[in-house]
């Protein structure tokens, strides 16, 4: 007999609604369509790491809160109820990213933030001053050419890791004065 599995490993769909009390989650390598049951995770999970899995930041974060099924009637993908109210630490790094989008606002208790090896150009203002709690920032391996007043982006900032980039003038973290490390190695 032909025991073989007629499944196609990158169409299998991942529930997590059954790991209730999960607090730490790593996917690798797999589609972050195939992963199902997020919203009881919103309150609990402290960690998540996505690796090779996205191309973007909504896809790693706000992409749970587009399935019909898991939605009440009527909710905003940004509303209240569907930002993520425990996680403290995204790693997003060797991913594919190339920006930096809105969906980063529905983490407002992070802490650390890990982008780095992707293929980030910029720092929007606009959505990194939302992260009010944020300490670490590892943007290495990146494709970073200006750091413009990142003081208004990054107040809190302690660790803050640049290196790899392609930075070329250090005007842009005169007044980041929480900072106690930085990297700013292999940078043009």
């Amino acid at each position: 007999p032909d025991c073989r599995s007629s499944s196609v490993l990158s169409e299998l769909r991942f529930d997590l609604s059954i790991f209730r009390n999960l607090h730490s989650l790593q996917l690798e390598g797999s589609s972050m369509q195939q992963v199902e049951g997020w919203t009881l995770l919103f309150d609990k999970l402290e960690l998540l790491v996505v690796r090779n899995s996205a191309k973007s930041v909504s896809e790693a974060i706000q992409h749970v809160h587009a399935r019909k099924e898991e939605q009440p009637e009527g909710a905003s993908v940004f509303s209240h109820a569907y930002k993520w109210k425990a996680l403290t630490n995204l790693h997003l790094a060797r991913n594919y990213l190339r920006e930096i989008d809105e969906s980063i606002t529905l983490v407002p208790y992070l802490q650390l933030l890990n982008l780095s090896h992707n293929e980030i150009e910029e720092l929007p203002e606009r959505y990194l001053t939302r992260l009010h709690e944020l300490t670490v920032l590892d943007l290495s391996h990146n494709k970073l050419e200006q750091i413009d007043s990142l003081h208004t982006k990054l107040g809190n900032i302690h660790t803050l890791d640049l290196s790899h980039n392609r930075i070329r003038s250090l005007v842009g973290l005169r007044k980041l004065y929480c900072v106690v490390i930085l990297n700013l190695k292999f940078n043009s």
